[in-house]
């Protein structure tokens, strides 16, 4: 499915070798290149919270219709 998110850098890399890394790290999911080594984390933490917040926010669902079931009942 392609969905996975991958943060790339380097220093001096030609055209042609950043094209084809680009295009390799793609068939994986979004291939970002980013503009310093510190931001490697940062994307990672990003876009490591996502399954993260949906599986939270999937968990306050389940137990708000665990309250109003039994409410109603």
């Amino acid at each position: 499915m392609r969905r996975g998110v991958i943060a790339l850098y380097g220093e001096d890399i030609p055209g042609e070798l950043h094209q084809e890394v680009s295009q390799l790290f793609a068939q994986l999911g979004y291939a970002l290149w980013v503009n310093n080594e510190s931001s490697l984390a940062a994307v990672g933490s990003v876009a490591g919270a996502g399954p993260a917040y949906v599986a939270s926010f999937v968990e306050a669902l389940a137990k708000a219709g665990s309250s109003a079931a039994f409410l109603l009942s």
